[in-house]
């Protein structure tokens, strides 16, 4: 449905910012904001305040422009959105076709402010409607009402049209004094609420989810009539007069106070909000301690948005379409974990052919042993622990956390490393000289170097884990290619015919950063004539052709 929406032009975005009087902007809300023409006029014109910008955007492409500019994106559809936080300003150029709808939304949303709306002039001129009429009384009551005939046909417009627009000016007063917010409608509302449970599952059940919104929607109510409170008693203390004893003053402008005291609170009992529902789910309990960061640094876009089911639904379902992605990127990090500190952890082969330009720096991990550093060497070098510094235990339990995966276990399930040394006398018992086993891997600890040595006890799990970071770093091939073939000859024989290549740290870090073209050629040359020497042929700039050309399918004999 075409929703007759046209992105405001910079000269009529300039003009709709101007006409704001209070030049306090505490915070500013742009619905239906596209890709943010107006929320930009405003951060322009007044680029030296540090405006708090929030938008509504329903258009997932527009989202993602709208945060490249550091705008918050507080909601999807405007209509629906009961907003939270204290606006002073509202600033819209809504879809003509239900512009009276969203201004008159945009006036119950505001406490205390001003609204500033581009609809079409037809709305004002030819008030047949109920909604029309309403909005005419308010810009009567409350406002005024510029024309513009040709505003969408200057230079600058995207999308013309000669349509005639109204721009609407609209203030709205509160009176703390009188209007007095109403107490909760049961007192025991949170009585009400299920017991805190233990929720297994991603997609959290209706009742634990509408009960988190309940009391959030309490807390925020308990909260805007506790800063109420205070700006009455401010008020009322100022009809009073100021104390003989002292030169304390109450502020001049309660408005101002209450809405930064709001607005502070809110966002916290959001975050609160927010954080609860991601607890709920085991997801972030199953994710490595890298791939929690970044989950993180995603969550930060979650929490502006209203704390309302509809968005918690479309959170989860999110997450839920991430999950793949977050357990590779898991699997990755436990690769680069095992792969970064010690050059014999690792083996060089020729990777596959990806856009006509081979990888030469493609490695997957050896079978056998991996040389880990101690990240904490001096919590062991001055005594004999009973137990492992923090940082080797969040690492030893990544690694718990990707071999369940890759052996499709839960970790609760398995007797991992973590288990392994909260076990009183583990670390005596390695510091003795002692190789101790867990479920996936054999373990010795030698003191004096600083290393852990972990002896792989599942070889199939360590080349699933190959598979998976080679093929999502494109060193594997996408399409099936038979077992048999010279590049799997050559991946599996990679460990033997690089039995002989020394790279020195310069040459690996060069390979790592993509700078090293002729340690590459270097070792490109010895790796071929590695694999020469065990009787295999490959030429990685020809396999795709000779794949191709091998599985046609051959004409039958006439």
């Amino acid at each position: 449905m075409d929703l007759q929406n046209y992105p405001t032009p910079p000269s009529l975005a300039q003009f709709a910012v101007s006409l704001f009087k209070n030049k306090r902007f505490s915070r500013v809300l742009e619905p239906s904001a596209g890709r943010g023409d107006l929320a930009e006029a405003l951060k322009s014109a007044y680029r030296h305040h540090r405006l708090q910008i929030d938008c509504v955007e329903l258009d997932f492409e527009n989202q993602s422009t709208l945060r490249g500019k550091e705008f918050s994106i507080v909601g999807h559809d405007f209509l629906a959105y009961a907003g939270g936080p204290i606006y002073s300003h509202i600033l819209l150029n809504p879809p003509f076709s239900h512009g009276d709808s969203h201004v008159l939304h945009a006036w119950d949303l505001l406490e205390d402010g001003e609204i500033v709306a581009i609809i079409n002039a037809e709305t004002i001129l030819n008030p047949f409607s109920q909604k029309r009429r309403h909005l005419v009384r308010l810009i009567e009551d409350h406002g005024h009402v510029s024309y513009k005939k040709y505003a969408f046909t200057s230079n600058d417009t995207k999308r013309k049209t000669d349509v005639e627009v109204a721009i609407v000016y609209l203030k709205k007063e509160s009176d703390f004094n009188t209007e007095f917010l109403g107490t909760l409608e049961e007192d025991t509302a949170a009585d009400q609420l299920v017991g805190e449970t233990q929720n297994n599952e991603l997609a959290l059940n209706d009742k634990f989810i509408s009960n988190r919104v309940t009391a959030f929607n309490c807390a925020v109510q308990a909260l805007s009539e506790s800063v109420n409170a205070g700006i009455r008693a401010d008020h009322y203390a100022r009809l009073l007069g100021h104390s003989i004893f002292d030169d304390l003053r109450c502020s001049d402008e309660p408005q101002d106070k209450r809405a930064d005291q709001f607005n502070k609170a809110y966002l916290q009992l959001k975050e609160r909000a927010w954080s609860s529902i991601l607890r709920s789910t085991t997801v972030i309990g199953r994710l490595g301690s890298s791939a929690q960061k970044r989950l993180e640094a995603e969550f930060e876009k979650i929490t502006p948005l209203a704390f309302t089911e509809a968005n918690i639904y479309g959170f989860l379902e999110g997450l839920l379409l991430q999950q793949s992605d977050l357990q590779v990127e898991m699997m990755c990090d436990v690769f680069d974990q095992f792969s970064k500190y010690h050059p014999n952890n690792r083996v060089y082969y020729c990777g596959w052919k990806s856009n006509a330009k081979h990888r030469v720096n493609a490695f997957r991990l050896k079978m056998n042993r991996f040389i880990l550093p101690a990240l904490n060497s001096s919590f062991y070098a001055s005594h004999i622990p009973s137990y492992l510094a923090w940082d080797d235990e969040r690492r030893f339990h990544d690694f718990d956390k990707v071999f369940a995966m890759l052996d499709c276990k839960a970790e609760n399930n398995i007797f991992g490393l973590r288990k392994l040394f909260k076990q009183p006398e583990t670390m005596k018992r390695l510091a003795a000289g002692e190789r101790i086993a867990c479920d996936y891997f054999e373990v010795r600890f030698f003191r004096k170097s600083g290393t852990f040595h972990l002896f792989p006890t599942n070889k199939e799990l360590i080349e699933r884990l190959n598979r998976v970071v080679g093929k999502h770093r494109a060193w594997l091939p996408d399409e099936p290619v038979p077992e048999e073939s010279s590049f799997w000859q050559q991946y599996a024989s990679a460990e033997k015919a690089c039995r002989n290549i020394k790279l020195t740290w310069n040459d690996e870090w060069q390979l790592k950063h993509g700078t090293g073209h002729a340690v590459a050629d270097k070792l490109r040359s010895q790796f071929e004539e590695g694999l020469r020497k065990l009787g295999i042929e490959y030429d990685p700039d020809r396999a795709i052709e000779t794949f191709e050309a091998d599985s046609l399918p051959r004409p039958e004999a006439a």
